[in-house]
């Protein structure tokens, strides 16, 4: 019994670190980025990778702040703070993602999840709760070859 609750407490001081708070979220997506794969898994009506118009491989982005650019037009902005909401996506996504709100420049809010690979880029996934093997679509970016 012991052994339970000091390992519920080991993992449970280890949990910051997996998902960090939502400005450091901002931050771990922040950079410039190109598209390296788009991905759409049969019959999606939402992807979007169309809907922002990046679903060309070698597409540059940026991400500075909140805002997701191309040729510094504004794309959508993210939010991962969700707070103030009452709503916690964390409990929703799938394992080692977080999740990511983005609202498109006509408004619409697309509540999605990103796995970040240690400062080499991330993968972006719709619907937010998708597991590895499921319908939806992914969005993979890179640092830009130098």
């Amino acid at each position: 019994m012991l052994l339970t609750v000091a390992t519920c407490a080991l993992l449970a001081g280890q949990l910051p670190a997996d998902r960090p708070e939502p400005a450091a979220r901002l931050q771990e997506l922040a950079g410039r980025w190109v598209v390296a794969d788009a991905q759409a898994t049969a019959n999606q009506k939402i992807i979007p990778a169309q809907l922002l118009g990046i679903t060309e491989k070698g597409t540059e982005i940026a991400i500075r702040g909140n805002e997701l650019t191309v040729g510094g037009k504004l794309l959508a902005n993210l939010t991962t703070d969700f707070s103030d909401s009452g709503l916690d996506p964390d409990k929703t996504v799938f394992f080692r993602r977080r999740p990511v709100l983005l609202t498109l420049s006509n408004g619409k809010g697309l509540l999605c999840a990103y796995e970040h690979h240690n400062g080499e880029g991330f993968t972006l996934y719709y619907p937010h709760t998708m597991g590895r093997i499921g319908t939806g679509t992914r969005l993979t970016v890179a640092r830009p070859a130098k």
